[in-house]
Parts: structure tokens; sequence; C-alpha cells
């Protein structure tokens, strides 16, 4: 039985899936980090490198956990998914910029081929394509006419004291993840919600604001981080979700 297990385990297919699930993991974590400085363009440097970084670290202790490293699809999603909001990121900060035309919409869609990719591999992705759909309504329509998803900038706090974050481009990116958290908290359990997640931005960056402004709360009459217990809760579920999915018991 044991001899048969490793023998799956060293066949091609399975150290070809656990690679690319490796290799995956490891550029989403480097491109998300590129996109969360990308949506940082109004603070300083020094915030912009802070806030990737600690994004791009929570995307590592993930609650997909095991999921991100087996021959699954999440890892790969991932990587598409965050390559995709790049390229758009990108595209949208330069036209704002008046920079080519012509290689903004380039940009553009490669943002869409990225989420297409994303699509062969979660049906999820198509969330994601709302982003361009969205722009063509707003192309299409008199300003007037389409109801815009806007936050107010002024509470968008993502770093500590006066450091705000007024991003466009950050405000547009909530549509997919706010799409997708509505669709499974209405029709998924809680190991398909952790696993879909993981290639999303936006609650990253929602763990790196509650670090950047050490926000705290009271939890059994202690004052604790608030992204601490997060994190802690993260690593735990990680791992209790291996050892109960590796023994084909709920949640797997």
């Amino acid at each position: 039985m044991t001899s048969a297990g490793l023998s799956e385990l060293t066949s091609p297919e399975a150290v070809a899936g656990i690679t690319i699930a490796h290799s995956s993991h490891l550029l989403s974590v480097l491109v998300l980090f590129r996109l969360s400085k990308a949506v940082c363009l109004n603070d300083s440097e020094r915030v912009a490198e802070r806030f990737a970084l600690l994004a791009a670290a929570f995307h590592v202790v993930s609650p997909a956990g095991v999921f991100l490293s087996a021959p699954y699809a999440e890892s790969a999603f991932a990587l598409f998914n965050f390559s995709g909001f790049y390229l758009y990121a990108i595209s949208h900060n330069e036209l704002k910029r008046g920079q080519d035309f012509v290689r903004c919409s380039a940009a553009r869609v490669a943002a869409g081929v990225s989420f297409g990719l994303a699509t062969t591999l979660r049906s999820n992705g198509l969330l994601s394509g709302s982003l361009l759909v969205w722009d063509a309504v707003e192309s299409a329509c008199p300003r007037s006419e389409v109801l815009v998803l806007k936050l107010d900038p002024e509470h968008l706090y993502l770093g500590p004291k006066s450091l705000l974050v007024k991003s466009d481009t950050m405000q547009r990116l909530l549509l997919p993840q706010l799409l997708m958290a509505l669709l499974a908290l209405t029709n998924s359990h809680v190991q398909i919600i952790n696993r879909i997640s993981s290639g999303y931005p936006v609650w990253y960056w929602w763990l790196a604001w509650l670090t950047l402004n050490n926000h705290k709360f009271r939890f059994f009459g202690r004052h604790m981080g608030s992204a601490h217990l997060v994190v802690r809760w993260m690593v735990a579920y990680a791992l209790i979700q291996g050892g109960l999915f590796a023994s084909f018991l709920p949640p797997a």
C-alpha cells in the first residue's frame, strides 16, 4: 500500500502537476506584489512597498492551503486572474495619464486573454470579465446614464495616519470580488469559498490595511491585532483542512 502510494506520488503526471502548482503559486505571489503597488500610486513609495509586501505575504498563507500546492487549479487560476487584474490596472493608470491609447488598449486586451485563461481553470474567472463589460457600458452610454460603482476615497485608508489611497483603479477591482462574494456566500460551502477567494486580491488588501493601521479589537477581554488573529485562523484552517482532505474527510 505504501509502495503503491509512493509510486503514484513520483509518477510523471504527479510531478508535473506539483511543479506547475508550486511555480504558479510563486508567480502569483510576485504578480500580486506588482498589482498591489499599481493601486497605490498616490501613496509614498515606502507605504506602497509595505502594503504590497503584506498583501503578497498574506497570499502565501492563504486558507486555500494545500490546494495551492497540490495538482489543483487554484494556484494557476490565481496567477492568471492576478495577471489580468495587473494588466487592467496598468492600462487604466496609463490611460488616465494620457499615455498611448494603442498601448493601453493592447494591455486591456491582454487582460481579457488572461481572464479567459483563468476561466478555463475555474468558471468564476468569468466574473473578472465584468471589468471589461463595465468599461464597454461606460463607453457606450452617457456618463449620466451609468450607475457608477464608486466608494468615497476619503475612507480608503491604506497607510498610517494621514496617508490615503485615492485609487479609482482599486475601486474598479472591487466589482469582480463583490460579485464573487455574493455568489459564494449564497451557493458555496466553506472549503469552496476559501479556495476560490484565494485568487482575488481585495481581501488581501483589507488584511494589509488592518496591519498597516495596527487595527485592534477586544477578544475575550484582550486587545488583539485584527490581522494577527485572522492570519492565525488562516494557518490553523489550512493545516486542519490539509489533514482532513488527505483522509477524505470533511471539508474534503
